[in-house]
């Protein structure tokens, strides 16, 4: 999948699945985030999953698909894991900040 359709504000976008940093699911609605905002997409995060390469995109959360590439900076949390913090979205104490549970060996 190279593209998606998003709707902000009564107007469907073509977005780039490269530039999209993440997918989240917010009260039964999935967001694409991108440096220029969020976008409904008419997809279930399972969907997307499925679809998308997973050599750039990992469910890293029950609410959230994360593009790899978009990662700056991983935080290590206290209780195991890591809280990404990506290119665009400000981190916060929503699922605008990732977290994740990373796998040990």
């Amino acid at each position: 999948m190279q593209r998606i359709a998003g709707k902000r504000l009564q107007k469907l976008h073509v977005l780039q699945v490269s530039a999209i940093e993440c997918f989240l699911a917010e009260d039964e609605l999935v967001f694409a985030v991108t440096p220029n905002g969020k976008f409904l997409v008419n997809s279930t995060l399972q969907d997307l999953e499925s679809r998308l390469d997973s050599a750039d995109f990992s469910r890293v959360h029950k609410q959230a698909i994360v593009n790899l590439s978009k990662i700056v900076e991983l935080e290590p949390i206290l209780k195991g894991g890591a809280t990404a913090r990506l290119e665009s979205v400000r981190p916060s104490k929503s699922a605008a900040a990732i977290r994740w549970r990373c796998a040990r060996n």
